[in-house]
C-alpha cells in the first residue's frame, strides 16, 4: 500500500487567502461600525476609553447644527441614538433614554425608538421600572423678561404657574396630578417636585403629600438633576447664586454642600457633581466631589465630536 502524499502547500494556498479575505472583510466591518457609531471615529472611542469608572454608565449627548444624538456606552465604544432637532435635556435609566428638545421628546429603549412624542415639555423623568413619564406643563403665562430666556437645557420659571402630569406607557393622553415644577422620581410610586415654598414628595397612590424641604423658590432653574441612585437632587438658587446639594434622608431632604462656582452642564454621580464646559478646544469634564477637596479637571472630549452634556 502506498504511502498517502501530504497535501501540495498549492491546495493550502487558497484556503489560506480566503480566511485571510475573510479577516480583513472583518476588521474594515468593525471599523466603520465604530466610525459611524461615534462623532470623531476612532478619537471619539479613545476618549470613551479614558473617560473614570464612576461615569462608565453615563450617557453623552453630542449637539451640532441643530442635530443631536445620546450615545450609551458599550464595551469599546459609544452606540447612537439619533434625535431630531437640538437635544435641551435627557434622562436615562438604565437603558431606557428620554431626550428632550425643543419640539417634544424621544424615548429610545437600547437602539430602538420606542416613542416619539412632537409635544413640548419641561422637566421630564422617568421611573425605576419604566411605565410611566412624568413632566411638568405651563398653566399660566410668565413673563420671560422678568424671569429670564430660556438658555439651553434650562429655563427660569416660578414653581406656582406649572402643573404636574403623569403620562402612562399605554395612554394616549397625560393626567393632571399637583401644581408644581421638576417631579423626579424616587421610586415606583412616589417623586419629589418644586412647588413656591419648598419641596415635596408625592405618593401616587394614596395621594399622601409631605414636605421635605421648606424653602421659598419664588424662581428657580431647570433642570433638577438627581443622582444615578436616586438619594441626592441639586438645583441653583438664583437668590443666593448658589448650587445646592441635597440627601433625601427618610423624610427629610439634608444640605449636603452648597457650590458657587457657575456650572454650564452639570450632572450627579452618587459621589461627585460633575460639569462639561465647553471651550474653543473641547469640552472640559470637571469634577467637584462632595468630600470638599479640590475641583479638578479629569477628561477634554475633542472639539469635533461637538459633546454638551453627560447624564446618568
Amino acid at each position: 500500500m502506498e504511502p498517502i502524499a501530504p497535501a501540495s502547500s498549492g491546495h493550502r494556498m487558497p484556503v489560506a487567502l480566503t480566511l485571510f479575505g475573510i479577516l480583513v472583510i472583518v476588521v474594515i466591518a468593525i471599523g466603520l461600525l465604530i466610525h459611524f457609531a461615534l462623532p470623531g471615529g476612532f478619537k471619539g472611542v479613545i476618549s470613551a476609553q479614558s473617560l473614570p469608572q464612576e461615569l462608565y454608565g453615563a450617557s453623552l449627548i453630542a449637539s451640532v447644527e441643530g442635530k443631536s444624538s445620546v450615545y450609551t456606552r458599550q464595551p469599546f465604544w459609544y452606540a447612537a441614538r439619533r434625535v431630531p432637532g437640538a437635544v435641551t435635556g435627557a434622562s436615562t435609566n438604565g437603558d431606557v433614554i428620554l431626550a428632550r428638545t425643543e419640539a417634544g421628546y424621544s424615548v429610545f429603549e437600547g437602539n430602538t425608538l420606542r416613542t416619539q412624542v412632537n409635544q413640548p415639555i419641561e422637566a421630564p423623568s422617568i421611573p425605576p421600572v419604566v411605565s410611566a413619564i412624568m413632566y411638568a406643563q405651563q398653566v399660566q403665562n410668565e413673563d420671560l423678561e422678568s424671569t429670564g430666556p430660556r438658555t439651553g437645557g434650562s429655563r427660569i420659571t416660578n414653581p406656582a404657574h406649572w402643573q404636574i402630569q403623569l403620562l402612562l406607557a399605554n395612554a394616549s393622553s397625560a393626567t393632571p396630578v399637583i401644581a408644581g415644577y421638576a417631579p423626579l422620581f424616587i421610586d415606583d410610586s412616589s417623586f419629589l417636585f418644586v412647588a413656591a415654598d419648598g419641596i415635596y414628595r408625592y405618593t401616587l397612590e394614596s395621594g399622601h403629600i409631605t414636605k421635605l424641604l421648606d424653602r421659598v423658590f419664588p424662581v428657580v432653574v431647570t433642570p433638577v438633576i438627581q443622582s444615578p441612585d436616586r438619594t441626592l437632587i441639586a438645583f441653583r438658587d438664583l437668590v443666593t447664586r448658589s448650587t445646592s446639594i441635597y440627601q433625601l434622608d427618610a423624610d427629610s431632604l439634608k444640605l449636603v454642600m452648597e457650590m458657587s462656582e457657575h456650572f454650564q452642564s452639570p450632572t450627579l454621580s452618587n459621589t461627585a457633581l460633575y460639569d462639561v464646559k465647553g471651550t474653543p478646544t473641547g469640552a472640559e469634564v470637571w469634577k467637584y466631589p462632595f468630600d470638599g477637596s479640590s475641583a479638578e479637571m479629569i477628561h477634554v472630549f475633542p472639539r469635533e465630536l461637538a459633546i454638551t452634556d453627560i447624564v446618568f
